[in-house]
């Protein structure tokens, strides 16, 4: 897992064209056919990884992700996400992409593993 921040005006202006809306109490799942990049543009998401987990005994596979802030997701690898706030929506961008590369550093933090 990695979580990567991205500088993007549309971070701190709200929700762009092209993304996914996550209404409160509301959770999708996502199982990419190939390698990728989830972008939150606008709130934040609470994701959770299947496992097995390689991190920290605590390490459960989930994470508070925030507006520029990305997520690699390898091919098969499964996510659920939904919003952090039970009064907000989130939104985020799904693009594939072939490495973890394509993002341009680390969170401060976050403890990262490239697939």
């Amino acid at each position: 897992m990695q979580i990567q921040r991205f500088d993007s005006k549309q971070a701190s202006t709200g929700p762009a064209p092209g993304t996914w809306k996550l209404p409160p109490g509301r959770a999708m799942t996502l199982s990419p056919h190939q390698p990728g990049l989830l972008e939150v543009v606008y709130g934040e998401v609470w994701a959770t990884f299947d496992g097995p987990h390689s991190g920290p005994p605590n390490d459960l596979g989930d994470h508070v992700v925030r507006a520029g802030e990305r997520l690699w997701l390898a091919a098969g690898q499964n996510l659920v996400v939904e919003s952090w706030r039970n009064d907000a929506p989130a939104f985020f961008s799904w693009d594939p992409a072939q490495s973890p590369a394509a993002a341009p550093r680390s969170v401060a933090g976050a403890s990262c593993a490239t697939p």
